[in-house]
């Protein structure tokens, strides 16, 4: 997660406004996880993060980007500044 937010913060400046982004790997809950296993690793790092975990996590949290789809990956729209 912290990986994939350093390397967003390196190509937001150069995002157009309005520009969208993808990102798998996001799981908006515990319910959009398949795997058994992943669901539980998920529930671990929930439980003691008090978020869920995923690539896309931490740049829904730290930019205000419009959620354009959201279940396991998720679609997002940067705003206009």
């Amino acid at each position: 997660m912290k990986h994939h937010s350093e390397l967003f913060n390196l190509v937001l400046p150069l995002l157009s406004e309005r520009a969208i982004v993808i990102f798998d790997d996001t799981p908006k809950s515990i319910s959009n996880i398949i795997s058994e296993v992943d669901a539980e690793r998920a529930k671990s790092y929930l439980l003691k993060n008090k978020e869920m975990p995923g690539k896309g996590t931490l740049v829904i949290k730290d930019h205000p980007f419009q959620i354009l789809f959201w279940e396991y990956a998720c679609i997002l729209r940067k705003r206009a500044d």
